[in-house]
C-alpha cells in the first residue's frame, strides 16, 4: 500500500513537470532503471525532492504525512504561502518550531490533509493508501 501512495505522488510529479533530462543521477541510491528514477530525477530538479544529507533518497521507504503535507505544498508552488503560516500549530501534536508546522497549517486551511478527528495530525505515521485514495479536497 505505501508504494501506491509513491507511485501516486510521483505519477502527480511527472504530470507536472516539464521536460527534463539529466547528466548524472541526483541521488546516490536511485538506479537508472528504478520504476520511479525518473520522476525522483524531476522533482529533485524543481526543488520539490531534496533527499536525504547524504545525497541518497530511500524510495523503497514509507512517507510521513508532514513529508506528504510537504510535497504537496511544494508541487502546487505554496512554499511562500505555507512559510508565511508557521510559528503556530492547528495540531496539538505538531511543535509550532517543526520545519513542518507550515505545510501542515496550509495544507488543512486549504482541504487538502485532514487530522484525526482528536486535535492530532501524527506527523510521524506513515501514509496509509486509504488516507490518500479517501481525502476529497475542499471546493
Amino acid at each position: 500500500m505505501h508504494k501506491k501512495i509513491f507511485a501516486f505522488v510521483l505519477a502527480a510529479a511527472l504530470l507536472c513537470t516539464a521536460a527534463f533530462s539529466a547528466a548524472a543521477a541526483t541521488f546516490t541510491d536511485v538506479a537508472e532503471d528504478a520504476y520511479y528514477a525518473d520522476a525522483a530525477e524531476r522533482m529533485a530538479a524543481r526543488g520539490i525532492l531534496s533527499g536525504y544529507g547524504d545525497d541518497s533518497y530511500h524510495g523503497d521507504e514509507c512517507v510521513a504525512r508532514s513529508h506528504i503535507a510537504a510535497l504537496v505544498c511544494k508541487m502546487l508552488g505554496k512554499v511562500d504561502e505555507a512559510t508565511a503560516l508557521a510559528g503556530v500549530s492547528a495540531f496539538s501534536d505538531i511543535d509550532v518550531d517543526s520545519w513542518a508546522t507550515g505545510y501542515v497549517n496550509y495544507a488543512q486551511a486549504n482541504g487538502i490533509i485532514t487530522g484525526d478527528g482528536n486535535g492530532k495530525f501524527r506527523p510521524d505515521d506513515y501514509v496509509k493508501y486509504e488516507e490518500v485514495k479517501n481525502n476529497k479536497r475542499k471546493k
